[in-house]
């Protein structure tokens, strides 16, 4: 196919919860904050009253896809045009996909999700996987045909002229297979006892009792349950995900979007089969990393490689990442960052932000206890995330083929213990991730490589076999700390190396070679001018701050000038602060404070409830000589706007923390820095004494309250350095 979405563009987009009624005055608004803020695209997402109502308590009013729907779809597609953002479609009302909030199944019995039981009398037969019964049978292409034809084409009718123009793409949101294979729920749909039929040449219903638990776990039983699931995972990718794509071409638009559960290998045959199979079809392969399963201390994300793997494998040009729904209000711009780097090192070259609340009005507010907006203090540090996201995804994550392949087996994984699973899978991947390889996963059809080697991830000492070595991207030279690797080819046609740095330390990246690299400047290049890439014995290296990703490539190596250091003190005063006050909607107050910062540097001393926006003033004396060029201060919580003499000097959301001092004179200068903050003390407060009170918490806000690593400083350390 002709991809649909452009490359490059649309990274990095974000999710938009129309959890409103929203006035075109608002979308006008709204989607004018998400372009200046640095996004590229907007995927619009409905959140209809009706869903979910015990998580989520209020939403969209107006009927989902309805007349009044439709005529505001289009005014925002219209604004998106004019703006210069592209519009991403999402599928369903809520999630996940493929219901049409129930639609299909309404008036379409047949269509309804089913599943094999034992009955009374211990006989197996099919019923409804639910009372309620609004999932759909995903293996039946008449209730996939339903589903189009209720939802895409709808949208077709509204726009499509803006197809494969503004609107680039639908994303496709957590459609999961009904039961599990193993369980007292087995999958199973009207068309799949003729297909088995057909596919393994004998009745599948001699094999329906060994589908279910109390069997033992011979062999027999797997390879029933093995082929069993096969069929299924193969009729849910032909006739739901083929059928979908097969529109999406027909009408200009690209199929991108994740399943469920991608960083448990145990969890994959239960929730959508075999991904690789699955993700055949997505034009844009993605994962999502909403539940801080990537995070210091939790995870790396190696299961990102899972996107990149079918990218490689189908040629696919784009990956995605529906990132921090549930992360909560004390996610800081660092972390935030740091999540998005270990993502793009293992393969993803859009991240999708999650969500920009349409409404924060009353109960709203609460959804999944994250909401990238104004209304988040966190919010005017996005310029600098989403400048540096979209550099580093700047990529063609299918265009290089890794020469060592991870065998992914989901279905024996899925009847074994899965959290002893799912760990050593993750130990045997780090250990890859830790020997610099360029590494993806397996399908078992796949025939062994000519120039590169199939590991089983069941075998821990694979990952030692010294054949490895050979395969590393790069030479490690006794570096410093841990680090991930990438290969990859940029959009401009270079061939590069990124690299990113997990540890909270810092670390110094060294590595052998008889070539010469050079290092490709992101957006704010002041990083690189303070700990460039120097030349050493044999090879290369190069200092980085926590979380830090670079990329470096082969090129003439220029011999950087090592810049004067001297440090310095700053006497930091307090001149007002920024407050959230989270009510029934959420405000700021800009208050005149007057007071010295504390020698910690942080305002939690002063006012241990703040949530907001420091603005902080100091005096910086230069005498006769040379001028400084960049401050640097050790550390910032959790970002913050430089302006020297009145006049801004930049931006950092992450470290390290220099900025560049345009504007610096001989004799005494004003520094100004507004020190973004988070939410997090006061939404802590609002949940505390109010929703909970009131049994208005859900889940999600359950998870986010239980967070105890979430960084509560607000301030600025006093120590810094001046680089001349």
């Amino acid at each position: 196919m002709v991809h649909a979405v452009s490359v490059p563009g649309g990274n990095p987009g974000i999710f938009w919860y129309w959890n409103c009624d929203p006035s075109e005055a608002v979308i006008t608004r709204q989607l004018t904050e998400i372009r200046d803020a640095g996004f590229r695209s907007v995927s619009l997402h409905p959140m209809p009253d009706s869903f979910r109502k015990r998580d989520f308590f209020a939403g969209m009013r107006i009927p989902y896809l309805g007349k009044r729907y439709f005529r505001l779809f289009r005014f925002a597609v219209s604004e998106c045009r004019r703006l210069g953002l592209i519009m991403i479609l999402y599928d369903e009302g809520g999630w996940p996909s493929g219901t049409a909030c129930g639609g299909v199944v309404r008036g379409n019995p047949g269509f309804a999700a089913r599943v094999l039981v034992r009955d009374e009398t211990g006989g197996i037969v099919p019923c409804r996987f639910s009372s309620s019964g609004w999932q759909t049978d995903l293996m039946n292409p008449l209730a996939t045909r339903k589903f189009l034809s209720l939802v895409h084409e709808r949208y077709w009718e509204a726009a499509g002229e803006e197809f494969g123009r503004t609107i680039r793409g639908i994303f496709t949101d957590e459609p999961r297979i009904s039961g599990a294979v193993g369980t007292d729920r087995v999958p199973w749909s009207p068309v799949l006892p003729e297909f088995f039929r057909r596919c393994n040449g004998f009745s599948v219903e001699t094999i329906y009792p060994l589908l279910f638990p109390g069997v033992g776990d011979s062999g027999e039983v797997r390879e029933a349950r093995r082929l069993y699931q096969e069929c299924c995972t193969a009729l849910t990718v032909q006739n739901f995900y083929g059928e979908i794509a097969a529109w999406c071409h027909a009408h200009r638009i690209a199929l991108e979007g994740h399943f469920s559960g991608e960083d448990s290998i145990s969890c994959h045959a239960a929730c959508f089969g075999d991904y690789l199979c699955a993700a055949a079809e997505l034009d844009v392969p993605g994962i999502d990393a909403i539940w801080r399963q990537i995070a210091p201390g939790s995870g790396e994300g190696a299961f990102a490689k899972l996107a990149q793997s079918a990218a490689i494998r189908e040629r696919r040009c784009e990956t995605l990442s529906e990132s921090f729904n549930v992360y909560g209000p004390g996610a800081d711009a660092p972390l935030l960052n740091w999540i998005a780097n270990t993502q793009f090192v293992h393969g993803i070259s859009r991240i999708m932000a999650m969500p920009f609340l349409a409404s924060s009005d009353g109960v709203r507010k609460i959804s999944c206890g994250t909401d990238f907006s104004p209304r988040n203090p966190l919010w005017r540090l996005f310029p600098a995330l989403a400048a540096h996201w979209e550099w580093a995804g700047e990529y063609d994550p299918g265009a290089l083929e890794a020469p060592v392949r991870v065998r992914y087996a989901p279905f024996p994984a899925a009847w074994n213990a899965g959290e002893k699973t799912d760990d050593s899978w993750n130990a045997f991947l780090r250990a890859l991730d830790d020997r610099w390889l360029f590494w993806r996963f397996a399908g078992n059809e796949e025939p062994e490589p000519e120039d590169g080697i199939v590991l089983d991830p069941d075998d821990p000492s694979a990952c030692s076999d010294e054949r490895l070595t050979r395969y590393a991207v790069l030479q490690p030279l006794n570096p410093q700390g841990r680090f991930r690797l990438l290969p990859c080819c940029r959009r401009d046609g270079r061939e590069a190396v990124m690299v990113f740095c997990p540890e909270l330390s810092g670390g110094v990246f060294r590595f052998g070679s008889e070539t010469d690299w050079t290092e490709l400047l992101p957006p704010d290049p002041e990083p690189a001018h303070i700990e460039p890439l120097h030349r050493i014995s044999g090879g290369f290296e190069a200092r980085f701050a926590p979380g830090e990703l670079r990329i470096f490539c082969r090129g003439k190596f220029r011999e950087p000038v090592v810049p004067l250091r001297k440090t310095c003190r700053l006497q930091w005063r307090v001149d007002s602060v920024e407050r959230f006050r989270i009510g029934r909607r959420i405000t700021c107050r800009r208050n005149t404070v007057g007071i010295p910062l504390p020698g910690s540097g942080d305002y939690m001393e002063c006012d241990p409830e703040f949530s907001g926006v420091l603005h902080l003033s100091a005096e910086l004396d230069c005498g006769e000589g040379p001028l400084p060029s960049r401050l640097c201060f050790r550390k910032l919580w959790s970002g913050g706007i430089l302006s020297v003499n009145g006049r801004r000097s930049g931006m950092r959301a992450f470290a390290p923390w220099v900025f560049c001092l345009d504007g610096i004179q001989h004799g005494t200068n004003r520094l100004e820095l507004e020190v973004v903050g988070t939410l997090r003390n006061e939404w802590m407060r609002a949940w505390r004494t109010g929703w909970k009170v009131l049994g208005l918490s859900n889940a999600y806000c359950e998870r986010i309250a239980a967070f105890d690593s979430d960084e509560s400083r607000c301030g600025v350390l006093p120590e810094a350095e001046l680089f001349f």
